[in-house]
């Protein structure tokens, strides 16, 4: 079972207790697949070396300050135990670094822990509907993204639902190109959200500075509809 970004957010959530009660159910049954086990254990294990680094450094200076401390009386404060007390401090530092580095906002995380497929608003599917002529909107919503990609798209409503098809499977640069000319047509009832996918495109494209640009051309819109969403984006950017 290939992760999706979904099962990545759900195991950071777990390493850091943050989980709901519904996540929790969920994060129990991803762990019946050994791929999600192997990805959980390598994240546990990278942060444990990340902790133990800085524990063995510690162990070592002392076993190091031992065979070389002078035996019987000596000052109560000497240049020995000032080195000590540096050392500590700087393994310390070491170790808050390490933390650091492995929480840091990256892009892929930020995408990950903000990004939630947009729901549709168009011909949602009802119960026991036909699947056999269902439309990109109504593919997309069963997650048949491959199914999507065999369609093309008959208005630009249908072709926003293409471009967060191509978001999904990761075509990134399809993605930006349809979101883009979405965004820039304020007729289009999906212009507004399409403004929200495209900063999310480029910050899983690795481009911060381009997904800053449409934020906070979001956040200046009191009646844009993810002004708030953006803003809190923007402020962990």
């Amino acid at each position: 079972m290939p992760l999706t970004e979904r099962d990545l957010e759900l195991i950071e959530k777990h390493l850091r207790d943050q989980l709901q009660e519904n996540e929790k159910i969920l994060f129990r049954e991803k762990m019946q697949h050994p791929a999600f086990q192997e990805e959980l254990q390598f994240r546990q294990k990278l942060k444990k070396a990340a902790m133990h680094s800085g524990r063995e450094q510690l162990h070592r200076k002392f076993e190091e300050w031992d065979k070389v401390e002078p035996k019987g009386n000596q000052p109560r404060f000497t240049r020995s135990w000032l080195n000590r007390a540096a050392a500590i401090l700087l393994i310390f530092a070491s170790a808050t670094v390490i933390f650091w580095v492995l929480n840091i906002n990256t892009p892929s995380k930020l995408y990950r822990e903000f990004y939630e497929p947009y729901a549709n608003l168009l011909d949602p599917l009802q119960k026991g509907s036909s699947t056999q002529s269902a439309s990109i909107s109504q593919l997309y919503e069963q997650k048949r993204y491959q199914a999507v990609l065999e369609r093309s798209p008959q208005d630009s409503l249908q072709l926003f639902y293409f471009g967060l098809t191509k978001l999904e499977l990761k075509e990134t640069s399809d993605a930006i190109e349809i979101l883009e000319q979405i965004r820039k047509a304020p007729e289009n009832r999906f212009s507004q959200a399409a403004s929200w996918y495209l900063a999310l495109a480029y910050l899983q494209d690795g481009n911060k500075e381009a997904s800053k640009t449409v934020l906070n051309n979001i956040s200046v819109q009191s009646d844009h509809s993810f002004q708030d969403a953006a803003a809190e984006l923007l402020s962990k950017l």
